[in-house]
């Protein structure tokens, strides 16, 4: 695509389409949702922007209308500025990569993967909504080197869930950072750590809810599970170990939005040691010290 402004809506129908989209910016046909894969489709999104403010409409269908082959989605350096779900999965197998996903309104998803969907996030913004759903079982969601903030909606920034019956999905984030969300979870073991119950598993990762009239747990005591994470404000011990609870992550300037680690960060040499994350947000290599930092950015002396 030229660079410019496109008003369209278009699927891809069992075809294999690659799309380099850089300066150009797609903006959905009224009522309608910006793009679709079906029967199989194997669709790479490069570099373009997806606009789609029409309510109740999804901007990014990886959802196939038959029972045909599941289709395949592969973004990198996209922008997806939706009213509705910015991504939707059901069932698909979805990369996405340094892409920023927002998502304009509490009651929709960022990304919401459904049964049997694979989602893997790296290296990516989610902004907004209810974040990051795997929706019933055989829903997989990985997200790595990632910034999740101010998700308002009653599921949180992330969860594996149950609303519609079909068995709990699995949610795992590591290395990664987020902001003004909390975190809910259920009461048992959630399905990411072997269990059936709604909720979450977080390594290497920060969470801090910096707003005024933060809960006293910006992870919901229950089923999610942590490890090798800096949670902030949080007064109640999470399932794992080797956490850092209550503790200021201390960023270069959270007013500003930059959340790259201050060099008195607490969060500095203190990610799991037998992680293998070879990079960061910004792609500098880990670990720069000792060992690994916590959260989406690694400190860089």
């Amino acid at each position: 695509m030229l660079p410019g402004t496109y008003t369209a809506s278009f699927t891809v129908d069992g075809k294999v389409v690659v799309i380099h989209g850089y300066g150009a910016t797609l903006n959905a046909a009224a009522a309608a949702t910006s793009i679709g894969l079906d029967n199989g489709a194997r669709l790479q999104l490069l570099g373009l922007t997806v606009v789609n403010l029409s309510a109740g409409m999804t901007a990014i269908d990886c959802f196939p209308s038959t029972s045909a082959a599941k289709p395949f989605l592969e973004m990198d350096e996209v922008s997806v500025d939706a009213v509705a779900v910015a991504v939707l999965a059901y069932p698909c197998t979805a990369t996405i990569a340094r892409s920023r996903l927002k998502t304009r309104n509490a009651s929709f998803s960022v990304v919401y993967a459904l049964p049997t969907s694979s989602v893997t996030i790296d290296r990516s913004v989610l902004d907004g909504g209810n974040g990051v759903v795997a929706e019933g079982q055989g829903s997989v969601v990985r997200v790595t080197n990632s910034i999740i903030m101010n998700q308002t909606g009653d599921r949180g920034a992330f969860a594996g869930t149950n609303v519609f019956g079909q068995g709990v999905g699995s949610v795992s984030v590591s290395f990664s950072t987020v902001i003004n969300s909390q975190v809910k979870c259920g009461s048992g073991v959630p399905r990411c750590a072997g269990g059936t119950d709604v909720g979450s598993c977080v390594d290497s990762s920060i969470i801090f809810n910096g707003l005024a009239g933060a809960p006293a747990d910006t992870v919901q005591p229950g089923g999610c599970t942590a490890s090798y994470s800096l949670i902030f404000p949080q007064s109640t011990p999470l399932t794992g170990g080797n956490n850092k609870y209550g503790v200021n992550p201390t960023f270069n300037d959270f007013a500003g939005a930059d959340y790259h680690l201050a060099n008195n960060s607490m969060a500095i040499d203190a990610a799991d040691p037998a992680a293998t994350n070879f990079i960061d947000f910004d792609g500098v290599q880990r670990p720069q010290g000792t060992r690994s930092d916590i959260g989406a950015f690694e400190f860089k002396p």
